[in-house]
């Protein structure tokens, strides 16, 4: 018999897992939205830097883009995006930020979710509007909404008919003429020293003339709201490692300056929504730092609580079969990966709950495991 020489078997001697067994028929979770994860493939046996590994991160997550078509098209049928184009932006920033692009690979789902939450509140990803944009945040894809996004919802759905929000600095002269007048806010805006930031205002103009609503915040309540985020508490989020700290004061005007628009739409509650539970943000309500996601009546934060007990029937089959095929095949750091991307909430708490368990009570070494069949596989 010939000996092979070509490609194909210095690719069969990488494929064996460690202990020098032949890996057989690849082994594959159980998954109907995203690709097959080869167990003895990239990622889990590449090096770092390996195209292999890179071209399989990016079947990943462009199938995670490719997944959320459905969702979205039922959300913009009443938001008018297009899937074509926003999926276009998804991609293009994804390839054009590394950091984005690895956690997008590694967590698919919140990237599913990120582009499914893009046609719920209705804003592009267009970079050149500056609306909205996917950002990498604590190991998740989150939907990261400008203060412009904000402005464009409450105009979109009829509430104001513009929105500017300002920040003053010490040495600038500024007059409160009340809530339904505007203000007198004079300062150069070339110049670099305008003393310490004291405070901002959201300036609205609603209605079919000239009448305008104006909400001003001291420094301290912008800051208070701040301090509320538990994601701030903890030295990272939005607050942290936002390149414009300005952008993220006037958020925060304009999200107290909303509770005053009249008629104000159930996108902009969405879109809210997503920033506070999702990114990280404190919020303000009439004054008071309200918590973001989980937070009780007192407005004190915490973390959401997810119940294993509440896991749906459908991801108590799924986690019973990877477990069955981790336990098979010894590969329970690879299970680990698999359901960290699959499983959110509930079902994500039961999955790793589950995944506990079974990896404690194996106490096999993995290289003495035979490998599954082909018919097992």
């Amino acid at each position: 018999m010939a000996m092979r020489t070509d490609r194909s078997a210095g690719r069969a001697r990488a494929n064996r897992p460690a202990g020098g067994k032949s890996a057989g028929t690849a082994l594959y979770w159980p998954d109907l939205k995203f690709p097959p994860i080869n167990l003895w493939s990239a990622p889990y046996r590449a090096e770092p830097g390996n195209k292999e590994a890179k071209m399989t991160e990016k079947k990943v997550w462009e199938t995670a883009i490719a997944a959320a078509k459905p969702k979205f098209s039922e959300l913009a049928a009443s938001t008018g995006l297009n899937y074509g184009a926003e999926a276009l932006y998804a991609y293009q920033a994804c390839m054009k930020n590394n950091g984005l692009m690895k956690v997008a690979a590694n967590n698919p789902v919140s990237l599913r979710m990120a582009m499914v939450n893009v046609a719920a509140v209705g804003l592009t990803l267009n970079p050149a509007l500056g609306l909205a944009h996917l950002v990498p945040r604590d190991g998740i894809v989150c939907l990261d909404i400008s203060y412009r996004g904000l402005i464009k919802i409450g105009s979109d759905c009829g509430s104001i008919r513009w929105a500017k929000a300002e920040l003053v600095y010490s040495k600038d002269k500024f007059e409160y003429r009340g809530p339904a007048t505007a203000p007198v806010h004079v300062f150069n805006p070339f110049n670099t020293d305008r003393g310490e930031f004291v405070g901002g205002y959201c300036i609205s103009g609603i209605g079919e003339g000239a009448e305008v609503l104006v909400e001003v915040m001291a420094a301290e309540e912008i800051f208070k709201a701040r301090d509320r985020s538990k994601a701030y508490q903890a030295h990272k989020g939005p607050w942290m490692d936002s390149e414009w700290p300005e952008e993220m004061k006037k958020k925060v005007i304009i999200k107290r300056a909303a509770k005053t628009w009249p008629r104000i739409g159930g996108r902009f509650g969405k879109a809210v929504e997503i920033l506070n539970e999702v990114n990280g943000e404190g919020i303000v309500v009439d004054g008071e730092c309200e918590a973001e996601a989980g937070g009780d009546a007192g407005g004190v934060p915490h973390e959401p609580v997810w119940d294993p007990e509440k896991a749906s029937e459908a991801t108590r089959a799924r986690v019973s079969e990877v477990i069955r095929r981790a336990k098979a095949a010894g590969a329970w750091a690879a299970a680990e990966d698999y359901v960290k991307s699959q499983f959110m909430a509930h079902d994500r708490a039961y999955a790793e709950q589950a995944l506990r368990k079974a990896r404690a009570a194996d106490k096999r070494d993995p290289a003495d495991v035979e490998q599954p069949s082909a018919s097992e596989a």
